[in-house]
């Protein structure tokens, strides 16, 4: 299963903790727990989310991103939440 997939398949109840966090290490440890690989890169911009609840990437920043992956991983845990 890849990253994406194991994404979309959280549970309602796995995006609502999800959404509390606002620490590299809960969310460190929410991704091991739960099988998912994230880079530091897709770290640090799902927690940037987490905290202001907005994804600003410049374009220099979407460049930079490996294969655009980081900011198509954080829309799709963003679109979870609007469904939850």
């Amino acid at each position: 299963m890849t990253t994406m997939e194991k994404i979309e398949n959280l549970t309602d109840e796995q995006i609502a903790l999800l959404s509390t966090i606002n620490d590299e290490a809960g969310l460190n440890e929410f991704f091991e727990s739960n099988s998912i690989e994230l880079d530091d890169e897709q770290k640090a911009l799902l927690l940037d989310y987490l905290k202001t609840g907005k994804l600003e990437l410049s374009d220099e920043q979407l460049d930079t991103v490996a294969g655009g992956i980081a900011k198509v991983i954080v829309i799709a845990i963003t679109e979870l939440f609007k469904k939850s």
